[in-house]
C-alpha cells in the first residue's frame, strides 16, 4: 500500500475506534465511515465489511478477505480484540502512531484541534442518524464527560471519553460551534447549530448550564426534512382524526393540546396549522421558540429579554386581523385572557397546557383565574396526547404475557401478544419509532354546567367519562391490541 491508502486506512482506522468507544452500533457505524470516504479501494473494503458482518461474520474474517490491506500482525490484533472486547481500542492502536501523537498533543492544547472537533461531528453524525431527540454531555466529578442520546423518549449512554481536559475542550468546542463565549463558564448559555448531515438540514437548539461537577451541554435535534408530520400520521384513530377535523373546521373558538413536556403537543398544533393552511386565511403564530417554519404562516418569535412577551405579542397580533392564532403555551392569566378574547370576538385559537390529561386542562383555565362563563363561551374541545415507544418491526415476536397483563386487558385480550427481543436495529431496547396516543373532551351540555359551577377536578373526570371520553390509558391499551405497542410502554405514562 501506498502512503495515501495507509494515511486513509488510518483515518479509519482512528474514526472506527472513536464511534465504537462512544457506543455506535457496529453496522451504524461502518456505514458513517463508508460514507465518508472517497477511496475506491477503502470503498469495496468497508462494503465488504458491511455485507459480511450483517450476514453474521467477525471482523477478522471479514479482514482476512482483503490480504493486500490487512497484514497478519493486522490480523491477529484484529482478532485478539474481539476475543477480549476491546475492539474499540484495538482499532485506536492501529490508527498510525505518529498521527495519534499529533493529534493528542493538539487536543490537549487546543479546543478546535481536529482530534476534538472530529469528535464532536461524529457524535452529532450518528444522533442524528439513530434519530435522537436530544444531545446531553455531562461533566461528572471524576472529570468524565458522560454522553447520552435520548432515543424514542428513553436516554441511552454512550461510552466516556478520557478525563483529563478533554471532557472540557468538548464544551468549550460545542459552545464555539453555536457562536458562545467559550470562556465562560459561570452563566448559563444559549445558543444554535445549524448543519446539514446526509444532505439534511439540521438545526441544533443548544444549552448550557454549570453545575457543581462541570457544565453540561443539552443539544436539541430538529430535522427540517421532517418538519411537519401530517394529522393522520399522528392521529391514527379515525374516531379521533374526525372529530378533530371538526373543531378546526368552525370559524371561531378554542382548542388546547394538553401533556407533559416531549408528549408532542407543538408537534400536533403544526399538523392542524398544516390542515388550516390556506390563501384564504391568515394564520399567525406566537412561540417560544419558533422551532419549524411554516411557509404561508406568519410566526413571531418571544423576546421576554426587550419586553416582547405571550401577552405583548398577543395584543399586537390581534391588530393584524388574523383569522387563526396559535399561542405556544398559555402560562399565566394575562395571556389567557387576551386568548379567551380572541376566541369570543371571532378568531380560532390553538395552544397548550402543561396538565396530566384533558379534564385538568378545564380546571387549570379556571384556577389561574378565567371565568367559568367565558370557559364556555369559547372552549371546543381539548385533547391530551402522549407518546409512547412502538415495537420493533426487525423484531417483533409472539409471547406469553403474565396473568397481571390479562387481567389488566380484560375483555379486550388480542388473540395474540406481541414484544421486541432486542436486535441491533432497535439498540436491544425492542423498541423502535414512536406513537401518540389521544384523550378527547369535547365541551357538551353536561359539562358546561359542571363548568358553571366550577366543579371540581374528579366531578370533571367523571363527566367526561359519561359523555364517551376515552382516555389515555384505553387508547394506549387499543393500540396494545393492535400489536403496535406493548402494556409495559403504555403504563409508563399512563398509571
Amino acid at each position: 500500500m501506498n502512503n495515501s491508502d495507509n494515511k486513509e486506512l488510518n483515518r479509519i482506522y482512528h474514526t472506527l475506534g472513536s464511534l465504537f468507544h462512544a457506543g455506535v452500533a457496529v453496522l451504524h457505524a461502518l456505514k458513517i465511515v463508508r460514507e465518508q470516504t472517497h477511496d475506491t479501494k477503502m470503498q469495496q473494503v468497508l462494503d465488504g465489511f458491511i455485507k459480511d458482518i450483517a450476514a453474521g461474520d467477525s471482523f477478522h474474517e471479514s479482514a482476512a478477505k482483503f490480504p493486500d490491506v490487512f497484514s497478519a500482525a493486522v490480523l491477529a490484533k484484529i482478532k485478539a480484540g474481539e476475543a477480549m472486547g476491546t475492539i474499540d481500542a484495538t482499532f485506536l492502536e492501529l490508527a498510525d502512531a505518529s498521527g495519534s501523537a499529533n493529534a493528542k498533543d493538539a487536543e490537549a492544547e487546543d479546543p478546535d484541534s481536529a482530534g476534538v472537533i472530529k469528535f464532536v461531528n461524529l457524535i452529532l453524525y450518528a444522533a442524528v442518524r439513530d434519530k435522537a431527540s436530544d444531545i446531553h454531555f455531562e461533566c461528572s466529578h471524576e472529570k468524565k464527560l458522560r454522553i447520552r442520546y435520548r432515543i424514542d423518549g428513553a436516554l441511552r449512554e454512550l461510552s466516556s471519553p478520557s478525563p483529563g481536559r478533554i471532557p472540557e475542550l468538548i464544551i468549550e468546542r460545542i459552545k464555539l460551534m453555536a457562536n458562545m463565549n467559550p470562556k465562560e463558564t459561570r452563566l448559563p448559555q444559549d445558543g444554535r447549530i445549524q448543519m446539514s448531515i446526509e444532505g439534511k438540514d439540521i438545526d441544533l437548539r443548544v444549552s448550557v448550564s454549570p453545575y457543581t461537577s462541570g457544565e453540561s451541554a443539552v443539544l436539541r435535534v430538529l430535522d427540517h426534512a421532517n418538519l411537519i408530520i401530517k394529522l393522520d400520521q399522528i392521529c391514527e384513530s379515525p374516531e379521533t382524526l374526525g372529530k378533530l377535523r371538526s373543531w378546526i373546521k368552525r370559524p371561531n373558538g378554542l382548542i388546547i393540546a394538553t401533556g407533559t413536556t416531549g408528549s408532542g403537543k407543538t408537534t400536533l398544533l403544526y399538523a392542524l396549522l398544516q390542515e388550516l393552511n390556506s390563501p384564504d386565511v391568515k394564520i399567525t403564530t406566537i412561540e417560544d421558540p419558533v422551532e419549524y417554519i411554516i411557509d404561508g404562516v406568519n410566526q413571531q418569535q418571544v423576546r421576554c429579554d426587550i419586553g416582547l412577551t405571550f401577552a405583548r405579542a398577543l395584543r399586537s397580533q390581534l391588530r393584524q386581523a388574523p383569522n387563526i392564532m396559535m399561542i405556544g403555551e398559555t402560562r399565566d392569566l394575562e395571556t389567557a385572557q387576551i386568548m379567551i378574547q380572541a376566541a369570543i370576538t371571532g378568531h380560532l385559537v390553538l395552544t397548550t397546557l402543561h396538565t396530566q390529561d384533558a379534564p385538568e386542562a378545564i380546571r387549570r383555565l379556571l384556577d389561574i383565574g378565567i371565568e367559568p362563563f367565558l370557559v364556555n363561551s369559547t372552549l371546543t374541545g381539548v385533547i391530551a396526547q402522549r407518546l409512547v415507544r412502538c415495537i420493533c418491526q426487525k423484531c417483533k415476536e409472539e409471547y406469553q404475557p403474565e396473568s397481571w397483563v390479562l387481567d389488566l386487558m380484560g375483555a379486550n385480550q388480542p388473540a395474540k401478544f406481541f414484544r421486541g427481543k432486542g436486535c441491533e436495529q432497535c439498540h436491544q431496547t425492542g423498541y423502535r419509532g414512536r406513537m401518540a396516543i389521544h384523550e378527547l373532551l369535547e365541551i357538551d351540555d353536561p359539562m358546561r354546567k359542571l363548568i358553571n359551577h366550577d366543579a371540581g377536578l374528579d366531578e370533571l373526570r367523571r363527566q367526561a367519562l359519561a359523555s364517551g371520553m376515552v382516555t389515555l390509558k384505553a387508547d394506549g391499551l387499543a393500540k396494545v391490541s393492535q400489536g403496535l405497542t406493548t402494556v409495559e410502554e403504555v403504563l409508563r405514562y399512563c398509571l
